[in-house]
């Protein structure tokens, strides 16, 4: 209750239904002075509304809850508006493209700096997908950054896994790097007969 009383209490329209209000505890010990909801109250931001039973309900604070679930219904749709579909379709159309090749480690390429995945325990792998493209476009650079990937994580051999907007999956290596592949498989089958 206010230290500072100015005139006479007066309590809100539903004053009869609340714990606090004049009509319920008298004007002494009435809150009504100090509640937002009540008339003459501007400056006032606590409220003290307690209503007497469950089912008594105070028009202002069910108005308010309204307005803020809507608010909050318009901020759920406004971000779902601002999402990118295309961008999130990319996204995911690259992870099974890593998936469908060998089980990668998430982000294990970013992270590392040792390439998306290995194979055959000496090959590393970068997938790139080129979503936009039906022709998957070599770029050396990338195949040389790769290259650097794959001796950081003691692989011999590193190459490029191009993935076209239809999923279709090639891989690029340096020629020399095909010649050690070809190698290391005629060494393999001699070794076997």
């Amino acid at each position: 209750m206010s230290l500072f009383k100015i005139g006479e209490p007066t309590e809100c329209s539903v004053g009869t239904s609340c714990k606090n209000s004049i009509t319920t505890i008298g004007k002494a010990r009435a809150q009504c002075c100090d509640c937002r909801l009540a008339p003459d109250n501007a400056n006032v931001t606590s409220s003290h509304w307690r209503p007497v039973s469950p089912r008594d309900k105070h028009p202002v604070i069910e108005q308010e809850k309204l307005e803020a679930s809507r608010a909050k219904k318009q901020a759920r749709f406004t971000k779902r508006q601002g999402v990118d579909r295309n961008r999130r379709a990319v996204g995911k159309r690259a992870a099974r493209s890593e998936a469908a090749v060998i089980t990668a480690t998430k982000n294990s390429g970013r992270s590392f700096k040792d390439g998306d995945f290995t194979a055959a325990g000496m090959i590393t792998l970068d997938n790139k997908d080129q979503s936009q493209l039906i022709n998957p476009v070599v770029r050396l650079d990338e195949l040389q950054k790769v290259r650097l990937d794959a001796q950081r994580a003691g692989n011999p051999i590193g190459g490029l896994v191009l993935r076209n907007k239809f999923g279709v999956g090639v891989v690029v290596f340096l020629e020399k790097d095909f010649g050690s592949i070809l190698g290391y498989l005629t060494e393999k089958t001699h070794d076997q007969q």
